[in-house]
């Protein structure tokens, strides 16, 4: 729930930031890119939003949350300065396929992290599945049970066998019956 809270107050703050970032700028194609920077953010916090609501691990959604910020604070500082220093050339345009590739470094980041815990989650409810199986207790104990008796008429055998060749055989239960 905290995730929550925070994830929402520095969504909010963004989108204030990203508004007076467009209103700093009266150039329209500033103001442009600076759009495409609010889409691009938007679409990786619907994703980390996403991604949170997903998973109840809090230290791994603060991880997420923490990599948003970093991702989304560069971005901001970035394009922030660009207004600042904007001349009419085509440094913006690299400067925001920059910004887009740091999204797109953070979705798939997003993206790994979801396709591995979903992977684990599963792997770890088919050992559980597999370890409460009532079926495989009862034959595991069968077979415990099976190695056991086995065991002990190979060892009566062997003990007969050398009984009749006058060999003296102690084992633990003629101890037993001794005492």
């Amino acid at each position: 729930m905290e995730e929550h809270m925070e994830f929402n107050a520095f969504q909010e703050e963004t989108k204030i930031k990203l508004i007076e970032l467009e209103q700093a700028t009266d150039n329209s194609r500033l103001k442009s890119l600076v759009k495409k920077l609010a889409e691009e953010l938007e679409s990786l916090f619907e994703q980390t939003k996403k991604f949170i609501e997903e998973h109840n691990d809090p230290e791994r959604n603060r991880q997420m949350i923490e990599k948003l910020k970093d991702t989304t604070d560069l971005a901001l500082e970035t394009m922030s300065k660009k207004v600042k220093e904007f001349k009419e050339d085509d440094k913006v345009q690299d400067i925001l396929e920059v910004v887009q590739g740091k999204c797109k470094e953070m979705a798939n980041y997003v993206n790994d992290c979801d396709t591995f815990n979903k992977v684990k989650d599963n792997v770890s409810d088919t050992f559980t599945n597999v370890k409460n199986d009532e079926n495989i207790k009862k034959n595991v104990k069968k077979a415990k049970t099976t190695t056991l008796n086995l065991a002990k008429k190979a060892l009566e055998k062997i003990e007969k066998a050398l009984d009749d060749d006058g060999v003296v055989i102690h084992t633990m239960n003629q101890e037993n019956t001794e005492d």
